[in-house]
Formats: structure tokens, C-alpha cells, sequence
């Protein structure tokens, strides 16, 4: 369950901030608006390996497999950088995502991460 601080702590953050915005887009499914997002928020390096077309369509895809995304757990928020497990309205697994931006404005994001948690054993 989200503690109230971890909306505070992200929203104080350059990353959190930039993962609230991704997460809302994300959940909103409004494809032309995240691929926007993408463009404008992703760092040159990481708009050279994959487009925002690829990336947005990648996220679409994710939506249309495991459904909205929910905050469960902000894991670790720094000014740069936050980690979050996330949940899915359509799987019983949990997700991590991690975000790191660039320390000068205008922040883009340098590092957008999406993974499913492995059980431990």
C-alpha cells in the first residue's frame, strides 16, 4: 500500500516528477500524448536506440497486455533518480520501475526502466 509520503516524495524529485507524468499518460492510454511525452522528456541517447514512436507503442503494448499501472511501494527517491514498485490491473505480478534524469534542466529522462520482479526463492 502507498504511505502518503511517497507522493510527496515524488513529486518533490525531478525523476518522481517525471514518473508521475509517465505513470498518468501510461494510465490514461491516450497513445498520441505519451508518445509526446516521450519525445519532448527522453534524452537525445536514448531517442537515438529507440524512437518515441517504438517507445510509446512499447508502453501501449504493455497497457493493452497487463493493464494500469498502480504505485505500491516508492522504493527510493533521490533528485535524479526514483525507484517504484508498481502494480498491474490485469496480472498478479509486480513491476519496478526506475527513472534517472539529467541534474540540468530541463531534467530529461536519461535511464526509464520497466521490469517484472522475480520471486525470490
Amino acid at each position: 500500500m502507498t504511505h502518503p509520503d511517497d507522493k510527496r516524495a515524488l513529486s518533490g524529485s525531478q525523476a518522481g516528477m517525471r514518473f508521475i507524468a509517465l505513470m498518468k499518460l501510461y494510465n490514461d492510454g491516450q497513445l498520441p500524448r505519451l508518445r509526446q511525452f516521450l519525445q519532448e522528456s527522453m534524452a537525445e541517447a536514448l531517442l537515438t536506440a529507440q524512437p518515441a514512436d517504438a517507445q510509446a507503442a512499447e508502453w501501449a503494448a504493455r497497457r493493452a497486455a497487463i493493464g494500469r499501472h498502480k504505485v505500491k511501494q516508492v522504493l527510493a527517491v533521490g533528485k535524479h533518480q526514483a525507484a517504484v514498485v508498481v502494480s498491474a490491473e490485469h496480472s498478479a505480478d509486480l513491476y519496478y520501475v526506475e527513472i534517472q534524469v539529467e541534474e540540468d534542466y530541463p531534467h530529461r529522462i536519461t535511464k526509464c526502466l520497466h521490469a517484472p520482479l522475480q520471486p525470490t526463492d
